[in-house]
């Protein structure tokens, strides 16, 4: 993607520099993190690193979201698959409200538009990760990608809708949300849903 937007990025200072951020017996994920780390260091010598990290920051979260579930080729799949799954079990815990499930939730994960996780610059959706997406309470792994948590959030702030018209009004306020036309504050990001 970023070859056909003609950007280019500095791959040897990139290796020089996470070399020294490696140590024996580091995990994968550990090594993830430093690279992320280092292209988000270079940030301030361009901006189009930004972009990059947000990239990396991104497969990081969907490894952790999907796990060896995730298919590249069909990314709408592997987040219908695991949405569904996901509200399904947050309701049945009690942890969304049970308005939540009345959601034909396999039809609002095929209206998520997964291409919109690439509007992010890193810091965005470092805070969108690290704040605002659920994560399971046991292993604290996330369990929400940007998508699913704008979905949500649409998902919640239609819930007091009549049933006739929750789904469309739902819809219109994830394309909002996902196309980066507004975007609420904290509370409504920490709550919508709930």
């Amino acid at each position: 993607h970023f070859a056909e937007e003609g950007v280019t990025f500095d791959i040897d200072a990139i290796l020089v520099q996470l070399k020294y951020e490696l140590y024996e017996g580091m995990t994968t994920a550990e090594v993830g993190k430093a690279l992320i780390m280092v292209v988000r260091s270079m940030i301030e010598r361009d901006p189009a690193y930004s972009k990059l990290a947000a990239r990396l920051l991104l497969n990081r979260m969907y490894s952790e979201v999907f796990g060896a579930e995730f298919d590249s080729k069909d990314p709408l799949a592997a987040h219908e698959r695991v949405f569904v799954r996901n509200m399904t079990d947050l309701v049945a815990k009690g942890d969304l409200d049970e308005r939540m499930a009345e959601f034909d939730l396999a039809s609002m994960a095929r209206a998520m538009k997964v291409e919109n996780d690439h509007f992010f610059e890193y810091m965005g959706l470092e805070i969108m990760s690290s704040r605002y997406c659920m994560e399971d309470t046991k292993t604290k792994k996330q369990i929400e990608t940007p998508q699913m948590l704008w979905m949500r959030i649409a998902m919640g702030l239609a819930i007091a809708e009549k049933k006739e018209d929750r789904e469309r009004v739902a819809l219109e306020f994830y394309d909002v949300l996902s196309n980066f036309h507004y975007t609420p504050g904290g509370r409504t990001l920490f709550q919508s849903g709930f």
